[in-house]
């Protein structure tokens, strides 16, 4: 380290701590840094310019224990103090174990770096968050949530929370291939949410969209994915199922799809989900009168939702709306068999419609119910 280069590192370092000098204390680090060559002695103009930045992090943080609605503390600064800090020390720590002009490896701060890192290692979880609130997602917040989650010495179901919550920021940033490895983690390290399969599975299926060449392989993965999240969940969140039943029929092999569904059924039989998700593969597979008592059924059940409804409305119209284009105009009892058909599917359908309206608590999700009530109404008035 050159004479001048060492001077401003030694200014700024008797600045360290003063919060109301960390501009010019920064400045003269800053200018410092720019000449720096690469050898053990630059680990100290960077252990400096970590303290700067850390000293009056914990400045800070002893006056917001005394009084934590302080005016002039700015949490935003202090992640700012907390992340550049933290990014001057992982740059010194290699510096520090270099060969120094002897040949020998004689590091001086890194055991004082490690040991900061160390005490302050929690605090990035909160710095993680305060960064997500900015839509600062990737890399500030990923890297302090991901940070905590590598390092903090808490219970792995703690550490777990961050590793999930980088995966949101990087997922939120559309890096989803990273967000899909924090996911993983966090599910490993114990998070006991469906949202850790869920979020897995979005990541693939971004994956799929990007790279059709990793369509089969992506697909299987899901499968896996979702079968995992059933066996831990099973009709807690009936996204699990409902993944199987949907890749086993783009298979082709409806018949396990079948066997998935009935099987659940026998241990939950009054579960309006079932009877919706079978409707909907009776449907898909041409049955259309198994599916129709189904959607019956499932409309029928306590704790239905309006989704369910919805589509139960929707199979009715559509199959009547069939029935009544199969029919001859020329057949004498046309008009028997059309108000018959109306009678039976969409007077029904109308029903269903207007009680899935008063289910949805959704304004999107109400907009496609009303849209289907008018579509409806007019096919009731012909």
């Amino acid at each position: 380290m050159v004479g001048a280069q060492k001077s401003l590192v030694d200014k700024a370092k008797k600045l360290a701590g003063k919060t109301d000098k960390i501009t010019e204390a920064r400045a003269l680090i800053s200018e410092a840094l720019q000449e720096v060559t690469g050898t053990n002695e630059d680990a100290y103009a960077y252990y400096v310019a970590g303290n700067i930045e850390w000293d009056s992090y914990d400045k800070k943080l002893a006056m917001l224990q005394i009084n934590p609605e302080d005016p002039s503390i700015s949490k935003d600064d202090m992640t700012d103090m907390l992340i550049n800090g933290y990014n001057y020390y992982v740059k010194a720590l290699p510096l520090d174990s270099l060969p120094n002009a002897k040949g020998e490896v004689k590091p001086k701060y890194s055991k004082d770096i490690l040991s900061r890192i160390n005490s302050h290692i929690n605090d990035f979880y909160e710095a993680g968050a305060t960064r997500y609130n900015q839509q600062k997602y990737y890399p500030d917040a990923y890297e302090a949530f991901n940070l905590f989650a590598e390092k903090s010495q808490t219970p792995d179901t703690v550490r777990a929370m961050g590793y999930f919550y980088a995966g949101v920021c990087a997922y939120s940033a559309k890096h989803t291939e990273v967000a899909r490895k924090a996911f993983a983690n966090a599910v490993e390290k114990g998070y006991n949410n469906p949202n850790g399969y869920i979020y897995q599975v979005a990541c693939i299926e971004s994956k799929i969209a990007e790279d059709s060449t990793y369509s089969d392989a992506g697909k299987k993965e899901i499968l896996d994915l979702s079968k995992k999240g059933y066996e831990k969940f099973g009709l807690t969140d009936p996204f699990f199922i409902s993944n199987i039943v949907d890749s086993y029929h783009q298979s082709n092999n409806d018949a396990e799809a079948f066997r998935i569904i009935e099987s659940a059924m026998a241990a939950s039989s009054d579960n309006a989900m079932l009877y919706g998700l079978r409707g909907w593969l009776n449907s898909a597979t041409g049955k259309d009168e198994a599916s129709i008592a189904d959607y019956a059924k499932a409309v029928s059940t306590p704790g239905v939702n309006a989704d369910i409804v919805y589509k139960a409305a929707r199979k009715y119209y559509n199959y009547g709306t069939n029935l009544l284009g199969s029919l001859d105009p020329k057949d004498g009892d046309f008009a028997t068999k059309k108000k018959e058909i109306k009678d039976k599917y969409y007077l029904p359908a109308m029903d269903m419609a207007r009680k899935a309206l008063e289910l949805s608590d959704n304004a999107t999700e109400k907009n496609r119910i009303n849209n289907l009530i008018g579509d409806i109404d007019y096919s009731l008035s012909l």
